[in-house]
């Protein structure tokens, strides 16, 4: 009887192990830069959302220092941003990140050394060629002329895009673009 317990314990014990091993996980989702802000995008599968995962770069991949921490409770839909506020242009990184015991791999970025993640060419015949390296998320633009007044807008956008502005009477014009929450804007001039 006491060795059919022992073995009824074990088998408990190794399920419970197994269980929690396949619950815990954050991985890297995405990772992309805004200016000079590095935001990693986290997706987790940690069971309960109640605990807080920390964040941890190095420039050496040998020595990692904290850098912040994440709240798993504030996420919606198993995944988190976090945003690394202090990176330099033209610096390679390597984050991690724990939770409790578990311990993520390891993933570098090079920041990027161009002032902003989006570039608009100032003067425009009948095309706006955008070319925007935040790979993490759309977004959203809106053309407006001198006075406020909105021209048209585009969402949802991903990535380089070529937006038609044949409509649109010489003259210049700002464009707005929203990516989670952060606006650029941009001048262009319509001349043809």
């Amino acid at each position: 009887m006491k060795s059919i317990h022992l073995i009824f314990v074990g088998l408990i014990v190794l399920f419970t192990s197994c269980k929690k091993q396949e619950q815990t996980s954050i991985d890297f989702d995405c990772i992309s830069q805004f200016d000079n802000e590095i935001d990693l995008h986290l997706k987790f599968n940690v069971g309960e959302k109640t605990e807080r995962a920390f964040v941890y770069r190095s420039t050496d991949n040998k020595f990692f220092g904290f850098v912040g921490e994440v709240n798993l409770s504030d996420s919606n839909n198993r995944t988190v941003t976090f945003r690394d506020t202090k990176s330099d242009y033209n610096t390679l990184y390597y984050y991690k990140i724990t939770y409790g015991l578990y311990t993520s791999k390891t993933i570098q970025f090079r920041a990027d050394n161009a002032i902003a993640s989006i570039f608009v060419p100032q003067i425009v015949k009948d095309t706006i060629k955008i070319v925007c390296n935040y790979t993490c998320s759309t977004y959203n633009i809106a053309v407006y002329d001198l006075l406020g007044r909105e021209q048209f807008t585009q969402k949802d956008l991903l990535g380089n895009q070529t937006i038609p502005v044949s409509s649109l009477p010489n003259g210049a014009y700002v464009i707005v673009f929203t990516i989670e929450g952060r606006t650029i804007e941009k001048k262009i001039v319509v001349a043809r």
